[in-house]
């Protein structure tokens, strides 16, 4: 038995390749996480003597996720081991992933689709990354500009990683932590650097729009990704209703509220804000700030407007229930 092609030693789960393997014989594969299998199964070779072992990515996967909460994303990632008849042949650390990507976990950085956004005061905003290391520990760098000048610079060190393998780390972005870690409170702009210029870069608004929804969801790597919609929130009141004729008068005896409200996202700040629409209505989870709390909501359909002139995405409409219809009134 040979081994063709393997697992990187680290991996993002949508770029996992096939495990192949050379063999004349049939063989037991297996996979393991920690002492837990999952999978073990008997494959034959084809007849060229190949033995392919696919969708393990998407197999992996299923053990990892994200949290939409700041620090370690401790369920982000994990050490899986492949065995062939009950011998270790490799082990490699996979990072969870939906979708096959340019990047590398080697290469670091940014786990984001984008690296620009527009805030505000007020406004939350999470950046998740992986962080290089100094003799300090694990850190990142803040930097504020004012008319694209410098005007403060520092590096914040996060606590110690709970792993002997690299994790993701979410931090808390607003405009209020910022100047609380840099002491400054007149900027125009921020990044977040995670090393070799991995950065996200914040834009503050000058005008802070009338009406302003914000949402929070799952990215393409199951990490919080912020987006806001500028365009207006509108309701359509449904429901589904059970009645009954009781003492000859005919009146409700159960409502279930099915209200659908339709956001728009207003114009762009960014065209790459386009892409994280597109993640937006393809997430696993999509929440939208209301009253303070953030509310699961349930995508019903949508809609990309392209615009007659460019023939280019220039809206989108998102139109949703609250995932927990007991909530529904909780959105004004």
């Amino acid at each position: 038995m040979v081994v063709i092609q393997s697992i990187p030693p680290a991996e993002y789960c949508g770029n996992c390749p096939d495990y192949i393997l050379d063999s004349d014989v049939s063989l037991e594969f297996e996979v393991r996480r920690g002492k837990q299998t999952l999978l073990q199964e008997l494959y034959s070779p084809d007849a060229a003597n190949t033995i392919r072992v696919r969708d393990l990515g998407r197999l992996c996967g299923l053990a990892l996720w994200g949290d939409l909460q700041g620090g370690w994303q401790t369920h982000h990632a994990d050490r899986f081991d492949f065995y062939v008849d009950g011998t270790l042949l490799s082990s490699s650390i996979l990072y969870y992933s939906r979708h096959n990507s340019f990047r590398e976990p080697r290469d670091g950085g940014l786990l984001s689709s984008v690296n620009v956004k527009a805030t505000a005061k007020g406004w939350t905003e999470y950046t998740t990354g992986l962080l290089p290391s100094d003799s300090r520990g694990p850190f990142y760098t803040l930097r504020a500009y004012k008319e694209y000048l410098p005007v403060a610079e520092q590096q914040v060190y996060a606590p110690a990683m709970p792993t002997d393998y690299e994790l993701p780390y979410t931090v808390e972005t607003s405009v209020a932590s910022v100047q609380r870690e840099l002491q400054v409170d007149d900027f125009d702009t921020y990044e977040v650097d995670f090393g070799n210029n991995n950065l996200m870069r914040y834009q503050l608004l000058k005008r802070i729009p009338h009406q302003v929804q914000r949402l929070r969801f799952r990215n393409d790597f199951d990490l919080p990704e912020t987006l806001i919609a500028t365009g207006g929130l509108s309701l359509e009141v449904k429901n589904e209703d059970e009645s009954a004729v009781m003492a000859g008068r005919e009146q409700r005896v159960s409502v279930s509220v099915q209200d659908e409200w339709t956001i728009h996202s207003g114009p762009f700040y960014h065209r790459s804000d386009i892409r994280l629409w597109r993640e937006l209505i393809h997430s696993t989870q999509i929440q939208l700030l209301a009253g303070g709390n953030w509310i699961d909501i349930f995508p019903v359909k949508h809609k990309m407007e392209q615009s007659e002139q460019t023939n280019q995405v220039d809206a989108v409409t998102l139109t949703f229930r609250v995932a927990d219809a007991s909530q529904s009134y909780l959105i004004v």
